[in-house]
Formats: C-alpha cells, sequence, structure tokens
C-alpha cells in the first residue's frame, strides 16, 4: 500500500499552441517545496537577444546557478487569481505595457539568462497555475489544497480550445 508520507511534487505544462497552462505543485506545502518553475515574458526580439548573448558568454565567468536566490515578487495568499499585469518584464516596462504582438512567453524549471541580463525572471508561486494565451497577460491561479469543500473553494479558468 502506498504511504501517505511521500510527497507528490509536480510541474506540468500543456499547450495547443496558442494557449500554455502549467502547474508548480507539492500537496505537502510548505513543508515541502514543489519543483521550481520560472517564467519570462516580454519583447520576442529582446529576449532572443538575452538568450543568444547569455548562450554566448564567456565559459570563465562565474555563474550563479542557485534558482534559490530568486524570489516571488507577488503574494497569492489572499486571492484566487493574481493579476500580473504590474509584474516587470523589462527594466522600466510592466507586463501590461508588453506589446502582444511582438511578445515572447518562457516557461522553464529554471532562469535561462544570468542576473545581469535584462530579462525579469518570475519564480511561479508554489501551489499554482499559470496560464497564457497569445496576446494577453499571463495569469496565475492559486490552488486551494485539501479542505475544498464547496465549487468557490477550488481554482478554476476557462480554456477555449
Amino acid at each position: 500500500h502506498a504511504s501517505t508520507d511521500v510527497p507528490s511534487r509536480m510541474n506540468f505544462s500543456l499547450t495547443d499552441g496558442e494557449t500554455v497552462v502549467c502547474s508548480r505543485f507539492c500537496d505537502k506545502y510548505p513543508l515541502v517545496a514543489p519543483p521550481s518553475l520560472y517564467f519570462c515574458y516580454g519583447d520576442a526580439e529582446q529576449m532572443q537577444c538575452e538568450l543568444f548573448e547569455s548562450e554566448n558568454a564567456d565559459e570563465e565567468e562565474e555563474e550563479d546557478s542557485s534558482s534559490d536566490d530568486f524570489e516571488v515578487d507577488y503574494d497569492v495568499s489572499d486571492a484566487v487569481e493574481k493579476d500580473l499585469s504590474q509584474q516587470h518584464s523589462l527594466p522600466g516596462k510592466l507586463l501590461s505595457e508588453v506589446d502582444p504582438a511582438s511578445c515572447a512567453f518562457i516557461v522553464a524549471s529554471d532562469p535561462l539568462t544570468k542576473r545581469n541580463t535584462e530579462l525579469k525572471w518570475h519564480r511561479v508561486a508554489a501551489n499554482s497555475i499559470l496560464c497564457y494565451t497569445r496576446g494577453s497577460i499571463p495569469r496565475l491561479y492559486k490552488l486551494n489544497v485539501g479542505g475544498a469543500k464547496k465549487p468557490e473553494d477550488y481554482a478554476f479558468f476557462l480554456v477555449d480550445l
């Protein structure tokens, strides 16, 4: 029989080419952290340049690859859905100011660029779902784990497929 002491840790992502839905989850959180998950949203051309420069950076440079230094820069404890439009994309630019026609959205287990780049990587909050549809701003939904008694206790969202 399975032990309930073993944590269920899972990052899950799916897409249809227009919409991306990702989760960062652990049933034992906050005692056990879920696997790391980050996203970056901004100008596609700027992101491509930054990623290319990071990839071709001098190998002799000391790079701190510890993703634990990145903090969650938004709070999801008080709401089922979190508006991320006021989070920074590039220095001096908010997510809501990014042109949807020329933007890119990347989700990765760790930031793909060094800290000294202009790209802003956001750690996805524990036990949440991140949703992005082309032409919109990413949205974050808190998962109510354990103790959900009525439908409004669950995070619901609609995605047109």
